[in-house]
């Protein structure tokens, strides 16, 4: 990942299950580098601003929301605030 450029996303599985945050990771790869549960219904994903061929970010960012829709169909991408609380 580039030092300048970090793309992300919050998702909300909108379950009350744990997610093992390794295998959510792993199930993304190569386009997210980590995940992190930021509050208790939000995970960060990072995604990798370097991947080989230089794929556009809205093409990385379309195959990560298409593949946490397969893997939770009913969760939802979504907005944070800033004054959040941490998880």
């Amino acid at each position: 990942m580039s030092e300048e450029n970090e793309w992300t996303l919050s998702f909300n599985p909108m379950t009350d299950e744990e997610i093992d945050l390794v295998a959510l990771k792993d199930a993304l790869a190569p386009y997210v580098l980590s995940v992190t549960r930021k509050s208790e219904h939000r995970y960060e994903l990072i995604l990798d601003d370097e991947l080989p061929d230089n794929p556009p970010m809205g093409e990385v960012i379309t195959k990560v929301i298409f593949m946490l829709g397969e893997i939770h169909p009913a969760g939802v991408v979504v907005g944070h605030l800033d004054d959040e609380p941490e998880y």
